[in-house]
């Protein structure tokens, strides 16, 4: 007798997570649909364990996971292009800047060899030293346009080596040798150098253009080249003090106009 009251309780247990769990599949259906046509962010249904404690669960609604796919989209465009914004828990936003890792750069080759050089008076020092002797070398196309400074090496002979003078005369002042053969030369030769080595400032970069141009038109396509209608071709210089000089420029073909990320180059002039 005891074991069929076992058997019954079993049979009416088994048969009530039956029910629960048909009425679980039901509930998670309907919200599963609900959240295909929700406007809300979430759909919520409840979920009956096999305890019979009721949960309530979440699910995202396909509007709201749209929209938040739109604003990952967005934000990684705005990145991709050097500026963009990140929503912190705290319900803040902080701008973020894409910048350059800093890396080692290239060692700099195929410099011309300066022909001529100014003279540092050098009046602090003039009874201490001789004046220095400067040079001037062209570094465009080989640094990178936000770089700030170059280390600069200095191979230093003595004027007083016999072996020095020697090889200047026959040698290093008729051929041009890089940093690592002229090292191995003066070496092969048993030639004393010094070596010193200096970090130089880049000089500050400014605009010397400034001009503000109106699309006053839609652009045209004419012969496969677009067409920009404009208020005005005028532009100003700027004078090394920071004055402005007026609209004292005309644009020319050549000349490059900045427009949001994109750089135009102008090619005819109607």
């Amino acid at each position: 007798m005891k074991s069929n009251n076992t058997n019954i309780n079993s049979f009416s247990q088994q048969m009530n997570r039956t029910v629960d769990q048909q009425a679980n599949q039901l509930a998670m259906l309907r919200a599963v649909q609900e959240s295909m046509v929700s406007n809300d962010a979430y759909v919520t249904f409840d979920y009956t364990d096999e305890n019979g404690q009721t949960l309530s669960y979440q699910i995202p609604s396909y509007d709201s996971v749209v929209r938040r796919l739109q604003a990952v989209e967005q934000s990684l465009n705005a990145l991709s292009v050097g500026k963009g914004t990140v929503s912190l828990q705290d319900g803040s936003r902080r701008t973020v800047t894409l910048s350059t890792i800093p890396h080692t750069p290239d060692r700099i080759t195929g410099l011309v060899d300066p022909s001529t050089f100014t003279v540092d008076s050098n009046w602090f020092f003039e009874e201490l030293m001789f004046p220095g002797a400067r040079v001037s070398i062209d570094l465009t196309g080989q640094i990178e346009d936000t770089a700030d400074r170059v280390q600069v090496t200095r191979i230093i002979l003595s004027a007083e080596n016999n072996d020095a003078r020697t090889l200047w005369e026959s040698d290093l002042s008729q051929n041009n040798y890089d940093y690592v053969t002229l090292k191995n030369v003066l070496s092969q030769n048993g030639v004393p150098y010094y070596e010193d080595e200096e970090t130089v400032q880049m000089p500050l970069v400014s605009n010397q253009q400034t001009g503000d141009f109106q699309v006053v038109k839609d652009p045209e396509i004419r012969n496969g080249k677009v067409w920009y209608y404009l208020d005005n071709i005028t532009y100003s210089t700027i004078s090394s003090d920071g004055l402005d000089q007026g609209r004292n420029n005309i644009l020319s073909i050549g000349d490059t106009v900045s427009y949001q990320e994109s750089i135009f180059e102008i090619q005819e002039i109607d």
